[in-house]
C-alpha cells in the first residue's frame, strides 16, 4: 500500500506527462524533435515515479526504528524480567528446605543453600557432577529407584528416606519429587531429629513393656506370701513363734513391694519428663 506523498508525486507525474504533450502538439516545426524530447522526457518522468515507489514500497517494508517511548518500554520489561528472575532465585537460595534440580543426564543443575548443607559437599563439587558419581552407595537403594521411575513416569511423589553418606554417617529427609521440563525438582526436608525422637520414643515403650512384665512377674511372689500370712492369721491357736514369723513375712513382701513400686514410679516419671 502507497503513501499518500507517493500517490501525490504520481499524480502530479501524471499531470505533468499531459501538459508537456499538449505543449509538444501546439508547436509542429520541428515534429521529430518534438517526439524525442517527449520520448526522453516520459522515459525520466517514468524512472522517476517507478523510484519513488520502490523506495516508498521499501520504506513501508523496513520496520521502523522503535520510538523512545517504545524503547524505553522494552527495556523497562527486559530490568523487570532481570529483576523477578533474580528475586525468585533469592527466594530458592534462601529456603529453609533443600532444593535441588537433576537434569535427564543425572547432572546436578540447580543446588540452594539449605540442600549443599545437607550434602555434605561444597556447591562446586556437586555442580555439573552426577547423582551416582557423588553418591554410590545410592545406587539399588529405594532413592534412586523413585528418582528413575519419577523421571521416566512424570509422576511427583512424596516419601521419607533413609539416606546413607560415603563416610556411612545416615540422616533422615522427607523428599517431594516433582517432574520439570529440565528434569526433576526435588525438595527435601532434613527430619532427623524428629525420626530420632521417634526412635526413642518406640525405645522407651519397649523398655517400659519389659519393666511392667518384669515388675508383674516380680510382685507377684510377695502378693502370695502375704495372701499365705493371711490365711495363716485365720487360724486362732498361734504362738508367739508364729506371730513373730508371720510379722517378719509380711514385713518382707511389704517391702519387696515397696521397692517395685518405686521402681516403677521412678519409671513413670522418666517417660513424663521425654514427653515433655
Amino acid at each position: 500500500m502507497l503513501s499518500n506523498y507517493t500517490k501525490q508525486l504520481l499524480i502530479g507525474g501524471a499531470v505533468a506527462c499531459q501538459v508537456i504533450t499538449i505543449l509538444l502538439s501546439l508547436n509542429t516545426t520541428t515534429p521529430g524533435q518534438h517526439i524525442t524530447a517527449l520520448g526522453m522526457l516520459m522515459t525520466l518522468v517514468a524512472i522517476l515515479l517507478t523510484t519513488i515507489v520502490f523506495l516508498d514500497v521499501r520504506r513501508q517494508a523496513v520496520p521502523h526504528p522503535p520510538a523512545d517511548e517504545e524503547i524505553n518500554q522494552q527495556g523497562h520489561d527486559l530490568n523487570k524480567f532481570v529483576t523477578d528472575r533474580e528475586r525468585y532465585v533469592k527466594v530458592l537460595d534462601n529456603m529453609i528446605e533443600g532444593v535441588q534440580i537433576i537434569g535427564y543426564d543425572w547432572l546436578y543443575k540447580y543446588l540452594n543453600d539449605a540442600v549443599v548443607s545437607q550434602s555434605g559437599y561444597k556447591r562446586e563439587e556437586l555442580l555439573g557432577r552426577k547423582f551416582l558419581e557423588m553418591y554410590p552407595n545410592a545406587a539399588g537403594t529405594k532413592l534412586f529407584y523413585t528418582l528413575n521411575e519419577c523421571m521416566s513416569s512424570r509422576v511427583p511423589v512424596k516419601f521419607e528416606n533413609e539416606f546413607v553418606y560415603p563416610d556411612g554417617t545416615k540422616k533422615y529427609f522427607e523428599l517431594s519429587i516433582e517432574p520439570m521440563p529440565e528434569g526433576l525438582f526435588i525438595l527435601s526436608m532434613d527430619i532427623s531429629d524428629r525420626i530420632s525422637m521417634e526412635m526413642e520414643r518406640e525405645r522407651r515403650v519397649k523398655e517400659a513393656e519389659e519393666i511392667l512384665f518384669r515388675i508383674s512377674h516380680e510382685i507377684r511372689q510377695p502378693v502370695t506370701s502375704i495372701l499365705g500370712v493371711s490365711n495363716v492369721l485365720d487360724n486362732a491357736n498361734l504362738s508367739k513363734e508364729d506371730l513373730n514369723m508371720v510379722t517378719s513375712a509380711m514385713k518382707q513382701s511389704a517391702a519387696i513391694l515397696d521397692e517395685r513400686t518405686t521402681e516403677l514410679s521412678s519409671y513413670v516419671s522418666l517417660l513424663g519428663k521425654i514427653a515433655h
